[in-house]
């Protein structure tokens, strides 16, 4: 996974640097997959792309575990005085809709940070199978896609058309997996806890209610935040302690791990000001077994399960 990660890392730093001139040529279709491909597109010369986004493709490959063999690779761009970030959705929407209307079927396999990895398969004329990843900065969109083929060329057609589709599918998540992405659990998840209500026994207002709150919130970049709130309401008093801490968070298989910083601690006492602070908290680096399911309502949760076995369920936030 770590390498993974640092390849990663390589392949956005390179993405960085606008392609010359002499290393690309206008490409109006794919050379892949011969779709039509929206205007301004570029194609990088293969004398000319960086051996990290062939190392890239290498590595989505190596994922099949042997099964399959790559073929030819193709790295396009979009970039220059035309070209913006914000646009850069609505090209690769384009490369989808002419991929399909081509007989492709095109799925997103994951995300590991700004990268984006896809696959796309077709039937006919003949069968055919395309593993690829996409990125886009503020100076430029770039995709890399390889065909990749059956590595066993002496097997009936049928069997080898029925393995390559599950081994494409199987090896984007297996790349995607390695690299620890995030995207099951990108989002909000909270866990509440109430108690009754109370009410002021002289004028009968309404006091508010006792109980606890938390909440992790996790990005596909591996950012995660911690959020919590105890409640106490006694009478007339109310007293709250509201936490909050930043870090990061990994996945591998069914473990999570989640690294939070130090933060911060704040009480809130409405009957002892003068006992109110906010003080920091230590920092925290737990292993979790974790589960995205739905429960018996129908609803999506998160559970996690501490080393010691306990196990607490947050819900997807609305």
């Amino acid at each position: 996974m770590r390498k993974f990660l640092l390849l990663t890392a390589i392949i956005l730093s390179i993405f960085t640097i606008v392609p010359a001139q002499e290393e690309t040529e206008p490409a109006a279709n794919s050379a892949i997959t011969e779709v039509k491909l929206p205007a301004g597109t570029l194609r990088v010369l293969p004398s000319s792309v960086p051996a990290e986004i062939n190392q890239g493709l290498d590595k989505l490959v190596e994922a099949g575990e042997g099964k399959i063999i790559q073929g030819d690779a193709e790295v396009l761009a979009w970039t220059g005085g035309g070209y913006k970030k914000a646009s850069a959705a609505n090209l690769i929407r384009q490369v989808q809709t002419n991929l399909q209307a081509k007989g492709w079927i095109y799925e997103v396999g994951g995300k590991e940070g700004e990268v984006t990895f896809f696959s796309a398969l077709k039937d006919t004329p003949t069968r055919r199978a395309v593993l690829g990843y996409y990125v886009a900065t503020d100076e430029a969109l770039v995709l890399a896609w390889t065909e990749v083929l059956p590595a066993n060329a002496n097997s009936s057609v049928e069997k080898e058309t029925r393995r390559e589709e599950t081994t494409v599918k199987n090896t984007l998540e297996n790349s995607v997996k390695s690299s620890g992405t995030l995207r099951s659990l990108v989002g909000k998840w909270e866990k509440k806890q109430g108690g009754m209500s109370s009410v002021d026994a002289n004028t009968g207002r309404y006091l508010g209610s006792s109980g606890n709150y938390e909440s992790y919130t996790f990005h596909a970049d591996g950012r995660v935040e911690y959020t919590m709130l105890v409640a106490v309401q006694n009478y007339g008093c109310r007293l709250e302690a509201f936490g909050q801490s930043k870090g990061r968070a990994s996945v591998s298989g069914g473990g999570l791990n989640i690294n939070l910083g130090a933060g911060t601690i704040k009480r809130d006492d409405s009957c002892s000001p003068s006992k109110n602070y906010t003080n920091p908290t230590k920092a925290t680096n737990t292993d979790y077994k974790w589960t995205v399911a739905k429960d018996d309502y129908g609803v999506v949760q998160l559970c996690l399960t501490q080393p010691n076995g306990e196990t607490f369920c947050y819900r997807r936030a609305e």
